[in-house]
């Protein structure tokens, strides 16, 4: 079992399982994370790991767009549809460069780690960043990002400060020992499959001032949007380029409250 904590200042606290901390798929690994303590041997060795990762990753997007112009255009008018503003978690451990990405391209974002980073560091961490319909970055996901696992998009009527806060807090869990971790729930391949093991208590925290989450299906074609509804169960809807607007459509039940540990206040 693993307790997730959110900001301090939004109160909220739940619980879930973790099998196993470091499974890729239920994203999460020990703290130290990135922006922790600096000079503290395991934060130097997440560095390293890092450091080696980010080798391997192409300094800019390459290939084929992985859906035709006719299709993003489709998934960008049904992600716009809704009225409300579109917004991106990046993983830079997924999309290289992503600082300067953004600095060229995104008059809103911001780093969800705290503090300085080391620059190396500061390249692999999870961005949030604003997406306006004009925005060369969703047109860039829509047509090249599917199946990168370069992030998550979120869909909220919140200001950037509250949901700044919000999704900061997400990255902070602790197992039943109390031990830290980090979870990475901005991998598209870890929210997928996540959000469906909730019970109620747990996406009323996680969704918080977010009205929809999206990640990359597993085809690389499309998206799955996942809302929150009546009595908290879980909707999810696939988006392509070639259905209907949000025509194939599944309701979750959540979990039992019991599959959970109990709150633990501050």
């Amino acid at each position: 079992m693993c307790r997730c904590r959110g900001p301090a200042r939004a109160g909220w606290q739940v619980g879930f399982k973790v099998n196993r901390p470091d499974d890729r798929f239920v994203g999460c690994a020990p703290q130290p994370w990135p922006g922790g303590s600096a000079g503290s041997a395991p934060h130097q060795q997440q560095t390293r790991r890092q450091r080696r990762r980010a080798r391997h990753i192409p300094s800019r997007p390459t290939g084929s767009p992985a859906v035709d112009q006719t299709d993003s255009l489709v998934l960008k008018r049904q992600l716009l549809a809704g009225g409300e503003l579109l917004y991106a978690v990046f993983d830079g451990a997924s999309l290289s460069n992503l600082p300067a990405l953004l600095a060229q391209h995104s008059s809103t974002y911001v780093c969800l780690l705290r503090g300085e980073l080391d620059p190396e560091l500061a390249q692999v961490a999870p961005y949030l960043t604003a997406l306006p319909e004009d925005s060369a970055l969703l047109d860039l996901v829509l047509s090249r990002g599917l199946g990168q696992h370069w992030g998550i998009l979120i869909q909220s009527a919140a200001d950037f400060r509250t949901l700044r806060m919000h999704c900061r807090g997400a990255l902070s869990v602790w197992d039943e020992t109390g031990r830290p971790l980090f979870f990475r729930y901005y991998d598209p391949r870890v929210l997928r499959v996540f959000l469906p093991t909730c019970n109620a208590a747990d996406l009323r925290a996680l969704f918080g001032p977010i009205s929809a989450y999206y990640a990359e299906d597993e085809t690389a074609k499309g998206l799955l949007r996942f809302t929150l509804g009546a009595e908290d169960t879980l909707t999810s809807r696939l988006l392509t380029g070639t259905a209907s607007p949000l025509a194939a459509a599944a309701t979750v039940q959540p979990a039992s409250p019991t599959s959970s540990p109990s709150t633990v206040s501050n």
